[in-house]
Order: C-alpha cells, then sequence, then structure tokens
C-alpha cells in the first residue's frame, strides 16, 4: 500500500489541489477545502 500525493483541477474553482492517493485510487473527492466549505 503507498500512499502518494497527487495535483488535480478542482472542479469548483479550478485551482490545484494536492489529493491523497492509495495505489492510484484517490481517498476523497477532488475538490479543495474552499469548495467543500461550500457545498456544505
Amino acid at each position: 500500500m503507498s500512499i502518494t500525493k497527487k495535483a488535480v483541477t478542482c472542479p469548483g474553482c479550478l485551482k490545484k489541489v494536492l489529493v491523497e492517493t492509495v495505489d492510484g485510487i484517490t481517498l476523497k473527492d477532488q475538490k479543495c477545502v474552499h469548495c467543500w466549505q461550500q457545498l456544505s
């Protein structure tokens, strides 16, 4: 099991976000914290 950080583009604001992936599988949705707060 290898945990890596991957830069993806947040669909909400199109900023680059670092997400943690385990063996290439993303752990959480690829939104930045700012967009998460707007949704919740």
